[in-house]
């Protein structure tokens, strides 16, 4: 077998199977596989070959190489020529796949051998992969050198041990402008050393072949000639026996960068210059004002090398400045307190404005300077302005001008930031200064606000926003019995609030409410309870945040036991008045029982112990025990007991100038003195309260409460009571005298029809006794200038005297023609406000256009036709009270501003700039229904709850039919004296008509009406046109109403209740109880008819 093709003997075909070569084959250590040239499936492979290609031989054989892509092949062309039974092959490089994916490299031989009829292929590789890879890392490392040196930005000579330079890099062609072909192949002086640095940079060179290694500044040279500084830097090259084979030079082009390094060290010499400057300068705030300018343009003039520095400052509104500082180099004619004005430079002032400083190179030639050249710039020689604005507390205080003298001066950009700092350190100075100034007014301030806060007649606390309290006055300290120090820090809920209102309160801080005040219980250091009254309000920074809370703390002790005396003095009042009401509606019942009644209800009111009714005997010379009363023992009785004028003189003196004795001790007033020891022990009487009983001519008597206990002296209240117990007691006497002298004239006239004359003598006599027993009652039930019996109208008078006292607004409530106007005159006549006007204004008779005139008045000019100033209603009323009449005719438009004028007690007159306050007192008036307006959007809301304060409703004359007779009586009496009449009788008929009567006008329209028919009337008989007349007549002043006229007002108003309905369930009859029948006949009796 030979290497190329040798032909076996197939006749020998066991012996080479059995021969050495299997043994050869699988034992040899490089890999090796025998396959068929014909289908190219392997035959055989050793292990070298198994291990190599990761292939098992069992899964190998019967394969082609194809099948199992294991070979790729390089020079494919050649191998298929010795595959195709060709010469002698070489040996070929493969990339051969293993089984696990990895790529391996080898050099593969093939051999063909022919035994017998078949032909095979041997093949061996070796592997070369490790080779490979030395191969590719060294071509790597080749290309890399070379590309490293082209990228290097420093110049790099590469020489080789005999100094011949063999390379060069990129860098350096471009640095020198040498080629490289200028410099391979030569040796030292090379074309970059110039001819002056030849033994410098030898002497470096030889240096460094000793051993020595360092860098070295010198001056190298480009291919122009032109020379640079550079650094450069030469190294030994030596293989691994450490022979050295070669050297290579860097060097750097420093030019650039010794140019840099002297600009820094130029820079930092004039930033350590500046640094030092700007800390001297800062050192000067807080000193002198004027001086500390004084440097500031002294040391920036010298740091910014300028000849002259100049601080102008602004006026006011900022129209001219005044040069208040300047240094100067070279003196100028320029004055220190120059003033140039900004209306004549407007193109510097608008740039200066806007970008807050200016930098000029070159002052004759920009257009920001060309203004102020001929007057300013050229005298002074000044070439280049550097200006800054200085801001102040406020806004711009002035501008700091830097300026250059000679040829035009280019300012950097760190000059700029200089003087810009400067400027800075200026406006702080002018701040500090500003503030100093502020600062002393805010001590005095400070002093005036501790002394005002101290003075305060209320509590004050101040706390912070977590509620802890960080201020206290002295009054609050007072009034809880904490010290500053204990309450100065403590947090809510604070010391001073007991713990029963804990759960009750919330901190004030947090609410956000229109009304801030609150009352509540403090707590006193030793426990004590008291109530308070607070005010909670807020304290704000000028941004309108809120820094604090404060609340003002009022002790009401006082005020609480003053409501509650006034509470209980009003309900004493109301008890009186509804006493009096019911004694009054007594007169004319049983003398007995009512006399019984008049001593019980008095004695309760006045808490009386005994009351004593004596009667005057002998001209008023004796007093008689008529009748006492016992409230312990509830007993009346009469005792035979005679006082003689004789044997207590004094106590009947005491009548002839008084008409009420009010003693708080009887035991030791002149007047009961020596009456005290007879009558008034036992039991002790400590005090007692007399009035007179007043007779038509002489005095009737007197009445006598009487205490015991302490020594107690009577109100004036209680007079007033006493003295109309007196008054009734006397209708009453005079009612039962008046009832047996009608008895007696009535048998008279029953008898003795002959004695006409005698009769009407007395009929005079009673009209007379009448007139005066109606004048008697005006004084229990008139009211003021009103005329009234109801207890309707008396409770509209007792709600009169409940607010007629308080500055409370009023609104009275009614229709047309029920005597609003009256009350609120009459509300007025008692309050406070008696001596000062009262203002009416009737908001629907006044035009849309000159209400707010009216109401406010105004100023001379105006508006058209305003030809003088004039006073409004408000100024009118001023301390006194302003009744707005028809206040729901009143536009809306108008009506925000009256509801601010009746909120703030202040107006402001048409044309006017001044707010003026007034003190008034409001009392409105309507027929309309209000709350019905304010539902329709024809009345405001908010002005409706301002004046709806305290309400009255005053009752339609059709409510108070009782008050009838005494309006007619009253007016009859009136217009009879006004037009010379007498008119002394009324029809029962008419009478009875006009209770009837609905009465849409009201008493107004009563009034009308019965002065038109007093007019009309011919005779004593007053007659009432429209109105049904009789021949049952009846004097007009007997206004004591009948049993007929009290059962006709109640069964008419029954019948309204029951809308006219007598039979059936709730029917008249059936709430009348009586048969529908009988109360038929009773309203065909009495003459009651359905109101028209």
């Amino acid at each position: 077998m030979n290497r190329s093709h040798n032909k076996i003997d197939t006749s020998n075909a066991f012996p080479f199977c059995e021969s050495v070569y299997p043994n050869i084959f699988h034992t040899n250590p490089t890999p090796q596989f025998l396959s068929n040239k014909l289908d190219g499936k392997l035959i055989d492979v050793n292990e070298a070959w198994e291990s190599f290609t990761g292939y098992k031989k069992e899964a190998a054989i019967g394969k082609s190489l194809q099948a199992l892509n294991l070979i790729k092949f390089n020079d494919s062309d050649s191998i298929k020529e010795v595959l195709a039974g060709k010469e002698l092959s070489n040996y070929h490089q493969v990339e051969i796949t293993r089984k696990d994916g990895e790529i391996t490299y080898g050099l593969a031989t093939f051999q063909l051998i022919t035994y017998g009829e078949i032909t095979y292929v041997v093949s061996t590789i070796l592997d070369i992969s490790k080779l490979k890879k030395s191969e590719n890392q060294l071509f790597i490392a080749n290309n890399f050198s070379d590309r490293l040196l082209d990228c290097m930005h420093e110049t790099m000579v590469i020489l080789n041990a005999d100094l011949t330079c063999i390379k060069v890099n990129k860098a350096y062609c471009e640095l020198t402008g040498f080629e490289a072909k200028d410099i391979v192949g030569t040796k030292a002086p090379f074309p970059h050393w110039p001819t002056e640095q030849y033994d410098v940079i030898q002497e470096y060179v030889q240096k460094v072949i000793k051993g020595e290694f360092k860098r070295k500044q010198v001056i190298l040279k480009k291919a122009n000639g032109d020379r640079f500084e550079s650094s450069i830097a030469l190294t030994k090259i030596t293989n691994h026996n450490n022979d050295i084979i070669g050297y290579f030079s860097i060097a750097v082009d420093i030019s650039e960068r010794l140019q840099y390094q002297n600009e820094l060290e130029a820079n930092a010499r004039k930033s350590i210059q500046k640094k030092d400057a700007i800390l001297k300068l800062v050192d000067l705030i807080g000193k002198d004002f004027n001086e500390t300018l004084k440097e500031v343009t002294s040391i920036s003039a010298q740091v910014m090398e300028v000849n002259g520095v100049r601080i102008w400052q602004f006026n006011a509104d900022e129209t001219a400045m005044k040069c208040l500082s300047a240094y100067n180099i070279n003196e100028d004619k320029l004055k220190s307190d120059a003033v140039i004005y900004t209306k004549d430079y407007p193109n510097y002032f608008k740039k200066l404005y806007k970008y807050k400083s200016i930098r000029v190179d070159n002052a004759f030639e920009s257009d920001l300077t060309i203004e102020f050249i001929e007057e300013y710039l050229k005298p002074l020689g000044i070439s280049a302005v550097l200006d800054v604005f200085v801001k102040g507390s406020d806004g711009h205080f002035g501008v700091i001008c830097f300026e250059h003298i000679g040829e035009p001066r280019k300012w950097t950009d760190e000059e700029e930031e200089f003087a810009t700092m400067v400027g800075g350190i200026v406006s702080l100075v002018v701040e500090n200064s500003e503030r100093k100034k502020i600062e002393k007014k805010l001590i005095l301030e400070k002093e005036f606000s501790e002394e005002l806060i101290d003075s305060l007649l209320e509590g004050l606390a101040v706390v912070d926003l977590d509620k802890k309290i960080i201020r206290v006055n002295k009054t609050l300290c007072s009034m809880t019995g904490f010290t500053e120090e204990e309450l100065i820090g403590d947090i809510f809920p604070y010391k001073y609030m007991p713990t029963e209102i804990h759960d009750r309160i919330t901190f004030s801080g947090t609410r956000k409410e229109k009304n801030n005040t609150r009352q509540l219980t403090f707590m006193r250091k030793n426990g004590e309870r008291f109530p308070v009254s607070l005010a909670f309000s807020s304290v704000k920074d000028r941004s309108g945040k809120t820094i604090a809370y404060f609340t003002t703390i009022i002790d009401i002790t006082d005020k609480v036991k003053d409501e509650e005396a006034l509470k209980e003095h009003v309900q004493i009042v109301l008890r009186r008045k509804e006493v009096i009401s019911k004694l009054v509606s007594m007169v004319g019942l049983d003398y007995e029982s009512t006399i019984y009644h008049i001593a019980k209800l008095s004695s309760e009111v006045l808490n009386a112990d005994r009351i004593t009714i004596w009667e005057f005997k002998e001209n008023e010379n004796q007093l008689a025990n008529k009748i006492f009363y016992n409230v312990k023992e509830d007993v009346l009785g009469k005792e035979d007991l005679i006082l003689p004028k004789t044997d207590f003189p004094k106590y009947f003196e005491a009548f002839d100038t008084n008409s009420i004795l009010n003693i708080a001790n009887t035991n030791n007033h002149p007047a009961t003195k020596e009456y005290a020891k007879v009558f008034m022990s036992p039991p002790q009487i400590t005090s007692r309260l007399d009035a007179v009983i007043h007779g038509r001519e002489m005095r009737y008597g007197l009445i006598s409460f009487e205490r015991y206990g302490q020594d107690a002296v009577c109100s004036g209240e209680e007079e007033s009571f006493v003295a109309a117990v007196a008054n009734i007691i006397w209708l009453m006497v005079e009612s039962k005298e008046r009832k047996a002298a009608e008895s007696e004239l009535k048998n008279v006239n029953l008898n003795l029809q002959s004695v006409n004359t005698e009769l009407k003598m007395l009929k005079k006599e009673l009209e007379q006794e009448n007139i005066y027993l109606r004048e008697e009652i005006d004084l229990v039930f008139n009211y003021e200038e009103m005329v009234y019996g109801s207890r309707a109208f008396s409770q509209v008078l007792t709600e009169v005297e409940q607010v007629a006292g308080t500055n409370a607004t009023v609104l009275l409530l009614g229709e047309s023609g029920t005597g609003k106007e009256l009350i609120a005159r009459a509300i007025h006549n008692i309050s406070e406000r008696k001596n000062k006007p009262l203002i009416k204004v009737n908001c629907a008779a006044i035009p849309k256009e000159l209400i707010e005139s009216e109401l406010f008045g105004h100023k001379k000019g105006s508006f058209t036709g305003a030809f003088k100033d004039k006073l409004g209603k408000f100024q009118l009323a001023d301390g006194g009270t302003l009744f707005l009449d028809e206040i729901g005719e009143l536009p809306l438009d108008m009506q925000p501003k009256l509801l601010r004028a009746i909120q703030e007690f202040e107006i402001e007159q048409i044309g006017g700039t001044v707010t003026q306050k007034v003190d008034i007192r409001i009392i409105a008036a309507t027929n309309r229904d209000l709350e019905q307006e304010v539902k329709a959007k024809n009345f405001r809301e908010d002005l409706f709850f301002r004046i709806n304060v305290f309400p009255i409703t005053i009752p339609p004359l059709r409510e108070r039919i009782e008050d009838i007779p005494i309006l007619i009586e009253h007016f009859v009496n009136k217009y009879t004296k006004l037009y010379n009449k007498k008119i002394k009788f009324i029809s029962e008929k008419t009478k009875s008509s006009l209770q009837s009567y609905s009465w849409p006008g009201n008493v107004r329209e009563l009034e009308n009406l019965v002065e038109r028919a007093v007019i009309l009337s011919n005779n004593e008989k007053l007659a009432i046109p429209k109105f049904e007349s009789s021949n049952e007549e009846t004097l007009i002043s007997a206004t004591v109403i009948s049993l007929d006229d009290v059962q006709r007002i109640h069964i008419k108003k029954i019948l309204k209740q029951t809308n006219w309905k007598i039979d059936g369930p709730e029917g008249a009859a059936e709430l009348l109880q009586m048969k529908s029948s009988t109360l038929r006949d009773r309203i065909k009796k009495l003459g009651v008819e359905k109101s028209v």
